[in-house]
C-alpha cells in the first residue's frame, strides 16, 4: 500500500507539472508579450503627445508674457500716477534722487507748530500766552477762555485760528459748557478740518474725537457711538489726508472704543451701521498701503537694481518681485520720458501679481483652447489654481495631473508656473490602464482557472489512488478472509477421509465446525456479491412486513456459536411488542451479521457485546455496541465508505474487507432508515440503525 500511495504522489506532481509547463507558462510568457507591447505603444504616443504639449506651452507662455508687456509699456509712458484695473496695476514716479513725486505721500510739519512765540502778531501772542499760564497752571478755566477768543480773533493765519478755537473748546469742557464746545468744534471742523496740528493730525479728526467725549460727558452714549462710526466711515473715504500710520492709529482707537459695546449688543440699532463701514473695502485703504509699499520696500529695491544693471532702459525695464505678507507683487521700472530738475526721473508699475495673472491670463487661455485641443492653466508655487476664481471650468485641470507639463516664466519674475496638459492623454492613460487591468485581470481568471482545475485533477488522481489501493489492500483481505475458512473446511474433511474410525462426537464436531465454516464463507461470498450487485445498480430488495423482532433474534442466535466461542459476552435486550415494519428479511440479517462481525473483530480484550432493539420517536431503532478498541475520530466520518478501514485495526490489517459498513449503509438506506456511529478510542463503539414503522400494520 505504501508503494501505491508513493507511485500515486508521484503521478500527482507529474500532472502538475505538466499543467505548470503545458498551460499556464505559456499563457504567463504571452501576458508579459502583450503588456510589454501596450506599455511600447503607451509610451510611443506619450511622446508625441509630449511634442504638442512642449509646443503648446511655449506659445502660449509667449501669448501671456507680451500681453503683460504691453500693459507694462503703456503705463510706464504715462508719466504719473494712475490706476489700471488690469491686474490692479498702480503708477508712480520717482525723482533722479529716488524721491517720491507720484503719488503723494501725506507729510507731517517738519518742525512743531506753536502760537505761543508771537510770530502771527504780537497782540495774539500775548493773548495766547497769558491763555496758557491761566488754563495750564492757575487753572482758570474761564479767563483761559476768554483770552484764547481774544487771540483766535487777533490771529491772521488760519492755523492759529484753528488752535485757538481747539484750546477754546477745550477750555470750555472744563467748565462744563458742552454747548458752546459742541459749537466750537463743528466750526473748528467746518472750517479748518484738513489742516493738521503740531502732531501732524488733520483738525478734522480731532475735533470729532472732541465732539464724541462731549457727547458721552452728555450722557448720551449712543450719540457719541454714532459720531465714531461716522468718523470711522470718512476716514476709510479719505476725508482727511493722514498716513498709514496715523490711519492705523485713529481706526484703532476707534474700534477699541466700539467693539466692546457692540459685542455686548448694548445698542443694537448700531450694530449693522457699524459692520457696514467696518467690513467695506475702499480705495483710500489700498492707496495707504500701496503708498507705504512704496516708501518701505519698492523705492530701496529700485535703488539696488539701478546700482547692480546699469542697462536698465525704456526699452529694457528693470523688473523685481516683492514678497508680500498675503500677496507678491511684480515691479516694473525704467527712465520716464519726462526730465526732473535733478536729471531723468524714473516711471515705475507696481502690479498684484494674481489680479494680474487673472485679468491677462483667461482671455489669453481661452483663446489657444479653441484653437489647439490642449488645457492650460496657471498654479501658484503649492500647486493651487490660482484661475480657479477667475476663469469658468478652470478647475478642468489640477496641478497635480500627471502627464502636464509646467512652464516658468523667463522675462517677468513672477511665482507662477504654465500648466499645459492634454485632454487626449489622460483619455490614453485611463484607456491603457483600463485595457492592463481587464488584461491581467482575465490572466488572473484563467491562471485560477487553470489551478482549480489542475487541483480537481489531483484531487480525482488522488481519490482514484487511493481507491486502487484500497481495492488491492480489499482483494488481499478477502483472499485472507476466504483462505481461513475453506483451510478449516478442508482440515476438518481430510481429518474425517483419513480417520473413519472416529467415534461420532468428533465426528459430529467436524461436522459442525465444516457447516460453521461454509456458512462464515458464505457470508463472505455474499457480501462480495451484494456490493458488486450495489456497484452495477442491480441489488434488488424483498420488502414485506413482518416481525423486526423475531429476525434479529433469530440472526443474533444464528451467530452465537462465533461469538461464544471467541469468548463474548452477549447482552440482549429485544422488545417483543414491536409493530410491524416492512423490511428485506436476508438484507436486516446481512446487517446485523456485519455489525456483529466488526463488534466481534475490533474487541481484543474486553468481549462484551450488546445487541438492543426498542422503538424510539416512531422508529424501530437496533443499537449493536462494543467494548472494543474504538474508532478514532478523524476515521468516524469515514468508516462508511467502501474500502476504508481505520488505523484503529488490532488485527494487524487482515480483519476486515472494508466492505461490511458499506453494505449496512447502503440497506439501511434503502429501508428508508439511516445509521449512526459512535466511538471512543478504547472504550468501544455503538452502532445506531433508524428503520421506520409502518403507518399502517396491515399495509
Amino acid at each position: 500500500m505504501a508503494n501505491s500511495v508513493a507511485r500515486g504522489i508521484s503521478g500527482r506532481r507529474r500532472i502538475v507539472l505538466i499543467v505548470l509547463l503545458s498551460i499556464i507558462l505559456p499563457l504567463l510568457v504571452v501576458g508579459y508579450l502583450g503588456f510589454n507591447s501596450i506599455s511600447r505603444r503607451r509610451e510611443a504616443a506619450r511622446k508625441l503627445y509630449g511634442m504638442s504639449l512642449y509646443i503648446s506651452g511655449e506659445a502660449a507662455l509667449k501669448s501671456i508674457e507680451d500681453k503683460i508687456r504691453s500693459f507694462e509699456k503703456d503705463m510706464l509712458a504715462g508719466g504719473k500716477e494712475t490706476f489700471s484695473e488690469a491686474g490692479r496695476g498702480r503708477t508712480f514716479l520717482l525723482s533722479a534722487d529716488y524721491m517720491i513725486l507720484n503719488p503723494e505721500i501725506a507729510k507731517k510739519d517738519e518742525a512743531p507748530f506753536t502760537c505761543s512765540d508771537g510770530t502771527d502778531n504780537r497782540a495774539r501772542g500775548s493773548y495766547w500766552a497769558e491763555a496758557e499760564k491761566s488754563e495750564f497752571q492757575k487753572k482758570d478755566f474761564r479767563l483761559a477762555a476768554e483770552l484764547y477768543g481774544k487771540a483766535a480773533e487777533a490771529s491772521t493765519s488760519d492755523r492759529c485760528r484753528a488752535l485757538a478755537r481747539m484750546a477754546l473748546g477745550r477750555c470750555r469742557i472744563a467748565l462744563r459748557d458742552y454747548s458752546g464746545a459742541l459749537a466750537d468744534f463743528d466750526e473748528l471742523a467746518a472750517k479748518y478740518g484738513r489742516l493738521r496740528d503740531s502732531s501732524g493730525h488733520p483738525f478734522g479728526i480731532i475735533a470729532a474725537m472732541r465732539i464724541a467725549d462731549i457727547e458721552g460727558l452728555r450722557g448720551n452714549e449712543e450719540r457719541r457711538l454714532s459720531v465714531l462710526i461716522e468718523l470711522r466711515g470718512k476716514i476709510d473715504d479719505g476725508a482727511w489726508p493722514i498716513d498709514l500710520a496715523g490711519y492705523q492709529f485713529f481706526r484703532s482707537e476707534i474700534e477699541g472704543t466700539l467693539e466692546p459695546r457692540i459685542k455686548d449688543h448694548l445698542y443694537p440699532e448700531l450694530e449693522k451701521p457699524y459692520r457696514l463701514v467696518k467690513e467695506r473695502a475702499t480705495g483710500f485703504q489700498e492707496d495707504l498701503l500701496f503708498r507705504d509699499l512704496l516708501q518701505t520696500s519698492i523705492v530701496l529695491r529700485i535703488k539696488e537694481a539701478s546700482a547692480l544693471d546699469p542697462s536698465i532702459s525704456r526699452d529694457h525695464p528693470g523688473r523685481f518681485l516683492l514678497p508680500g505678507e498675503r500677496s507678491s507683487y511684480l515691479v516694473s521700472f525704467s527712465p520716464a520720458p519726462a526730465v526732473g530738475p535733478g536729471g531723468p526721473m524714473i516711471a515705475g508699475v507696481c502690479w498684484e501679481t494674481t489680479s494680474l495673472m487673472r485679468s491677462i491670463v483667461p482671455s489669453v487661455l481661452g483663446a489657444l483652447d479653441k484653437s489647439s485641443s490642449v488645457d492650460l492653466t496657471l498654479t501658484d508655487t503649492a500647486g493651487k489654481n490660482i484661475l480657479a476664481e477667475g476663469l469658468e471650468g478652470s478647475s478642468r485641470l489640477p496641478a497635480t495631473v500627471g502627464g502636464a507639463i509646467p512652464f516658468s516664466f523667463r522675462e517677468f519674475p513672477l511665482p507662477f508656473k504654465l500648466v499645459v496638459s492634454q485632454p487626449a492623454m489622460l483619455d490614453f492613460d485611463r484607456a491603457a490602464a483600463r485595457e492592463n487591468a481587464f488584461y491581467g485581470l482575465l490572466i488572473l481568471v484563467v491562471v485560477v482557472f487553470m489551478a482549480v482545475g489542475a487541483g480537481l485533477v489531483v484531487r480525482d488522481i488522488s481519490r482514484e489512488t487511493q481507491l486502487t489501493a484500497r481495492k488491492t489492500e480489499f482483494v488481499h483481505t478477502i483472499s485472507h478472509e476466504l483462505k481461513t475458512p475453506l483451510t478449516l473446511i478442508r482440515l476438518y474433511a481430510e481429518t474425517l477421509e483419513q480417520k473413519p474410525n472416529l467415534g461420532d462426537p468428533e465426528k459430529k464436531d467436524a461436522l459442525k465446525i465444516i457447516a460453521k465454516e461454509s456458512e462464515r464463507l458464505s457470508h463472505l461470498i455474499n457480501n462480495v456479491l451484494d456490493f458488486s450487485r450495489i456497484e452495477m445498480g442491480r441489488k434488488e430488495f424483498d420488502f414485506r412486513s413482518g416481525n423486526l423482532a423475531a429476525a434479529v433474534r433469530e440472526t443474533v442466535e444464528s451467530y452465537r456459536y462465533h461469538l461464544e466461542k471467541k469468548g463474548f459476552l452477549i447482552r440482549e435486550e429485544i422488545a417483543a411488542d414491536l409493530p410491524a415494519v416492512r423490511f428485506d428479511r436476508e438484507a436486516i440479517a446481512s446487517v446485523v451479521v456485519n455489525l456483529l462481525s466488526n463488534a466481534m473483530k475490533f474487541s481484543p480484550s474486553e468481549k462484551d457485546v450488546g445487541i438492543r432493539l426498542s422503538l424510539e420517536s416512531g422508529q424501530a431503532v437496533l443499537r449493536i455496541a462494543d467494548k472494543g478498541s474504538g474508532i478514532a475520530p478523524a476515521d468516524l466520518p469515514r468508516i462508511f465508505d467502501k474500502f476504508y478501514r481505520g488505523g484503529n485495526d488490532p488485527s494487524g490489517g487482515a480483519g476486515g474487507s472494508g466492505l461490511g459498513l458499506t453494505l449496512v449503509k447502503h440497506i439501511v438506506e434503502a429501508h428508508g432508515g439511516r445509521v449512526e456511529a459512535r466511538s471512543e478510542c478504547g472504550k468501544g463503539s455503538e452502532f445506531s440503525v433508524f428503520l421506520p414503522i409502518l403507518a399502517d400494520p396491515g399495509e
